[in-house]
């Protein structure tokens, strides 16, 4: 892509969700990520407030096919002087304060690949394997220059508005 206006540097959750939105409202995108996807990275349990996200990144029904465990609560486990005490919190005994009162333990290579998957279908400009080096900033251009496997020093700005 040719003059972006946002440059989002990685492809994990927050950063596919946020160029998912901004290439939904119209801007030119390019998501610079370290690694090649999938990439192996520790389970997530989602949050059961996150349905309507789901539902504007256009994913709600990938996840709810994906397979995975079903989460209807946390059990916190906190230790004192005293020792252990636990704290369970049933998200479905509390069903008016949540879409859906229940989330899932997701799988986060699949999980993370699904979101870069939806934030290239939305037009956002995906480049695994680049590792960002340093900002650049020149006149009313700001960037930054990042490195490929490919491609070494390439500089990728995006126009601000001065």
């Amino acid at each position: 892509m040719r003059n972006p206006e946002v440059v989002v540097i990685g492809g994990g959750p927050a950063g596919s969700s946020c160029a998912i939105l901004l290439a939904m409202r119209g801007h030119r995108v390019v998501l610079l990520e370290r690694e090649s996807f999938p990439r192996f990275m520790i389970g997530e349990s989602l949050l059961p407030a996150a349905w309507d996200l789901w539902d504007r990144l256009g994913v709600r029904d990938r996840i709810e096919d994906a397979g995975y465990p079903v989460k209807r609560g946390v059990l916190f486990r906190i230790e004192d002087t005293e020792g252990f005490h636990e704290f369970l919190i049933r998200t479905d005994e509390f069903p008016q304060y949540f879409v859906r009162p229940f989330t899932f333990h997701v799988d986060r290579a699949h999980f993370d690949r699904m979101l870069l998957t939806r934030a290239r279908e939305v037009g956002v400009d995906v480049r695994e394997r680049h590792n960002v080096n340093r900002e650049c900033r020149r006149r009313a251009r700001h960037g930054v220059r990042a490195s490929s496997a490919s491609r070494e020093g390439r500089a990728v700005s995006a126009c601000r508005a001065e």
